[in-house]
This record gives C-alpha cells, structure tokens and sequence, in this order.
C-alpha cells in the first residue's frame, strides 16, 4: 500500500494522525508541519531526541572557544528545565502568529540579553525594539525569567548570570536553524514539535508553520 501523503513510496508506518500508514521520509519530513501528530506518537518523540541529538552535537563541535563550549554544555545540562520553559514561552507566543519568523524570535531573546547586560553593569535601561513582533516576544520570556529569578518554597532563585547564559544558549540554538545549510525545520517547527502539550494547549489558535 502506497503512502496517503505521497503517494509515490510505499507505506510501512502507521500514522495516529491520518490513522493509515505513511512512509518513513514523509514521516520525517512533514510530522508537525503538515501532519497534526498527538502527544504520544513513537516516531514523534524519537525523531525530536534524534533531532536534539544532531543539534548538541553540532553546537559543541563548532565552537571555537573550549569555555564556551563548556558552558554550553553546563548550562544545557544544569538549567534545562529554565530553557524549557522559555521555549514553551516562544511556542505560546508564535501561536496563531502567521507572520513570525525564527528571526524575529531571535531578535527577541538577544535584546532580552542586551537589557540583563545592561543590568548586570549596574544600569536599569530597557532597551526596545520597533519590530511589532520581537518586542511583546522580549517582554514575555522577561516575565518567565523575572518569576524564576524570585524563586518559590522549593526552588532557589534564579542568578542573572545563569539566566544570561540561558539566553545565549537559546540564541545559538536559533541561529543553528538559521544559518546551517540544509535544515530541514525552522526553530519554530523544532519547538512545536518538542512541546505536543503546549500544542494542544495553544489550540485552535495554533497554526502549523510554514
């Protein structure tokens, strides 16, 4: 039986979404872009980890700099649950927003960067920026991080040099699907995928990205 979405390989995977088989490639290339996949799905989930995977990799081996590299790993390691939550954050912003782009993204989290600079010299000055799409972005990841800077009972607050090199670590993971030649998903279809419950939570206001 031949794939439903191409109709050209044969089908040997069964799709949740479609409820019929599909082919690996398509399964690859169009899960989360043009298939709405559930939470749940194997080939989802495993192909998000062998994504992450390719992208870790490609992090370390391209940094010129052995500390950065260190601290790129550190920070992956020890502040991945504070990572998370500011990609969650972008994922809930970008819903329904058809005209934002990984660099308008980007845009945001390096002024959001620029400001905590700015603070950690000693100075209050917010920086802003005129693009109608990274500015309202730049806000919200700052009232992620401003909450996690608090604390609560059961977590310590968060150190504005930790949250500094959360923040680079989101920028070269942006930049990586920007400028590596041939990726196959923005960072914005990358994070949709990585977060299904965020989808679901988004929708029906969610729309899948180009």
């Amino acid at each position: 039986m031949k794939c439903i979405l191409c109709g050209k390989r044969k089908g040997k995977r069964h799709c949740p979404a479609k409820n019929q088989l599909i082919c690996a490639r398509c399964c690859g290339e169009k899960r989360m872009v043009e298939v709405d996949c559930p939470p749940g799905c194997n080939y989802l989930e495993s192909g998000h980890v062998h994504q992450a995977q390719r992208k870790f990799i490609h992090q370390l081996n391209h940094e010129d700099s052995p500390a950065r590299a260190q601290r790129y790993l550190d920070t992956a390691h020890n502040l991945g649950g504070v990572l998370e939550q500011l990609e969650q954050a972008v994922l809930r912003y970008a819903a329904g927003l058809t005209s934002i782009r990984d660099q308008d993204v980007l845009e945001a989290v390096e002024l959001l960067k620029k400001n905590y600079q700015t603070e950690d010299k000693g100075v209050i000055f917010e920086h802003r920026s005129p693009n109608p799409l990274a500015g309202p972005l730049t806000q919200e990841l700052r009232e992620v991080v401003e909450e996690l800077r608090e604390g609560g009972e059961e977590l310590r607050p968060l150190r504005l040099s930790e949250a500094l090199d959360c923040l680079e670590n989101l920028i070269q993971d942006i930049r990586y699907h920007i400028q590596e030649p041939g990726q196959p998903l923005t960072f914005l279809q990358f994070i949709a995928r990585s977060y299904p419950e965020v989808r679901e939570e988004t929708q029906p206001n969610r729309i899948i990205l180009p």
